[in-house]
């Protein structure tokens, strides 16, 4: 029987109260933060520079402003896009171990502050190790499995932007609408199952919105084939 090869990525949203440095539920922010995050996955053009691609084509929800694009590390590795600015990282970066993607967003309004932190982490090996596998291979994809949690199916609402890059910063993208591959007839609402078939490589971009409500998604994509990109004499 042939191998089914996977890629899974847990990502995780996380808040805090940036004054009194403590984590807190959703329903404890302001009304106004009561909005949705931006999750950018993949992306590796110009150094990293196709997260900042991302962050113009799936912008935060004011009042949030992106803030720091990074690998978890110790010390912390890869500071793109945005600077940490004088504050530095927040206590929330403990919540990550070494190879996670963080994504940092600010409420910077004193005296009430607030930071969201996406978390991705790639089940089978170091997140940061998979992206970078994407400069010598070619991963092919057939299809997604997107879950979440039952009680945030309106999460789905969120369309996914496929987009692609080229070296010299031209940009494709296009939009799927989860809500057309519900799985409601296996009675799994929060379930979509996504024919999404896509190379995987330096140049291409995934960015949705993540609901404020929503704790954890849950994406695993499904793997035709790796190509080598490097040529062995």
């Amino acid at each position: 029987m042939k191998e089914r090869n996977e890629i899974s990525l847990d990502i995780d949203l996380f808040f805090e109260d940036s004054v009194a440095g403590v984590i807190i539920p959703p329903v404890a922010l302001p009304i106004q933060c009561q909005t949705s995050i931006p999750v950018i996955l993949f992306g590796l053009t110009d150094y990293y520079g196709a997260y900042v691609k991302s962050a113009l084509l799936n912008p935060p929800v004011p009042p949030w402003v992106a803030k720091i694009f990074m690998f978890s590390a110790d010390p912390p590795k890869g500071i793109w896009g945005y600077n940490s600015g004088a504050t530095g990282l927040p206590p929330l970066t403990a919540l990550c171990q070494n190879g996670d993607m963080i994504l940092i967003y600010n409420f910077p309004v004193p005296p009430t502050m607030f930071t969201a932190l996406v978390r991705i982490r790639c089940q089978a090996i170091n997140y940061g190790t998979l992206l970078n596998s994407f400069v010598s291979d070619l991963i092919t994809i057939n299809s997604l499995k997107y879950v979440v949690p039952l009680a945030n199916i309106n999460q789905f609402n969120n369309p996914i932007i496929i987009s692609k890059q080229s070296l010299f910063g031209r940009t494709k993208s296009d939009n799927i609408d989860p809500r057309m591959f519900l799985t409601n007839k296996a009675f799994q609402p929060q379930i979509a199952e996504i024919p999404l078939r896509m190379e995987l490589d330096k140049e291409n971009m995934i960015n949705f919105q993540m609901d404020v409500f929503c704790p954890n998604i849950c994406m695993t994509f499904f793997v035709e084939k790796i190509d080598s990109l490097i040529h062995n004499n």
